[in-house]
């Protein structure tokens, strides 16, 4: 029992250091597009060091080396998965693109 208390109440401590600076939806289409360089480098507060994309609709293709993929080239991300970046220079060099039809991106950068 005690186990079980320890681990609830471990599960109860809230993650600290991700305060979020932006959410963006991304249309993605036969471009390669990345995240808003505004957001990224923004004039009024702290650098973002990280963040996530979650693909809402359509199998797309990503690179986060600063390349920009194609449709045949890139990690491969279906609808439902989520894109973790790791630092300040992945979300800068992240991009997608469509690999058949037109998909949509939801990104949110801490």
């Amino acid at each position: 029992m005690k186990r079980l208390i320890i681990v609830l109440a471990l599960m109860l401590i809230p993650v600290v250091g991700y305060a979020t600076i932006a959410g963006e939806a991304i249309t993605v289409s036969s471009t390669a597009i990345g995240i808003t360089a505004s957001l990224l480098q923004p004039s009024n507060s702290a650098i973002p060091t990280g963040g996530m994309c979650t693909v809402a609709t359509n199998q797309m293709r990503f690179r986060i080396d600063g390349t920009n993929p194609t449709n045949a080239v890139g990690h491969i991300a279906n609808p439902g998965d989520v894109i973790h970046l790791q630092n300040h220079d992945e979300l800068r060099k992240f991009r997608a693109i469509r690999v058949a039809s037109d998909g949509a991106l939801f990104c949110t950068i801490w």
